[in-house]
């Protein structure tokens, strides 16, 4: 904090007129403010894709051979982790935040259980009896 007299238009700007000291300092907080967010993704695709690489190195070290690098992979990293910012703002993929992960119609069933069970009224159809021999249920 400065102490003492202000000097004329100092640390003042004119109205809807912006400082560059303003100016830098949201760039500067806009970008901050990217790199906290995309640190995270980030982070989880530089170890997992790392560990990809790592493990498929020593399985072919003893055939002399290196299929990946750990920079490929680094720099894959924060592609993908970039893409799944830029996925999480697209709006129609917001939408299913609150879908639920299991159909609620009938949770006893299976769509399997349509196909490969008789219809309840005793008629089978020729692939439906297949279906039942193939299991030993018929």
């Amino acid at each position: 904090m400065k102490t003492g007299l202000l000097r004329r238009n100092e640390g003042v700007a004119a109205a809807g007129v912006e400082t560059s000291g303003t100016v830098s300092r949201r760039i500067g907080a806009r970008l901050l403010h990217e790199v906290r967010e995309a640190l995270p993704p980030t982070i989880f695709f530089f170890a997992g894709f790392n560990f990809i690489v790592f493990t498929t190195n020593l399985l072919l070290a003893d055939y002399a051979l290196a299929v990946g690098s750990f920079m490929l992979a680094t720099l894959a990293a924060l592609v993908v982790g970039k893409a799944v910012l830029v996925a999480n703002a697209m709006p129609y993929v917001r939408r299913y935040d609150r879908a639920p992960l299991l159909s609620r119609q009938n949770p006893t069933r299976s769509a399997s259980d349509a196909i490969d069970r008789p219809a309840r009224n005793g008629t089978a159809s020729k692939r439906q009896d297949v279906c039942l021999r193939l299991r030993g249920w018929k």
